[in-house]
């Protein structure tokens, strides 16, 4: 059992019983148990290699696609939302999210921070 990332010693030793009862000698149970560990090991990091890819695209070309989709929502919440803000703050507003979205991802990121 993993607990708190720790493998338990007990599953050596169980391991090592078990070689004992089949005669294998040569075997050792914190061999086994290093080994299934760095099994584990490996597939959890191919697993979360996995998945940041799906999540954060695994080219730049995908990187910048999901960022810029990011920002439209951003950007397409606050326009959507619009009826809600004072006079004032519409006056920062471009004549509609179309025109917004439209321009350069500098600026629509420049733009939000602002």
């Amino acid at each position: 059992m993993l607990f708190n990332g720790r493998w338990s010693t007990q599953w050596a030793k169980l391991q090592q019983a078990h070689y004992k009862s089949i005669k294998k000698t040569l075997q050792k149970g914190t061999q086994w148990a290093k080994q299934l560990l760095l099994i584990i090991w490996k597939f959890w990091d191919s697993l979360w290699k996995c998945r940041n890819e799906a999540v954060h695209g695994g080219t730049k070309v995908e990187q910048n696609t999901i960022m810029r989709t990011c920002l439209l929502q951003e950007l397409k919440d606050i326009y959507d939302d619009q009826s809600n803000y004072v006079p004032s703050d519409c006056q920062y507003l471009m004549s509609s999210y179309d025109d917004h979205s439209k321009k350069s991802y500098s600026f629509i990121s420049s733009w939000l921070a602002f």
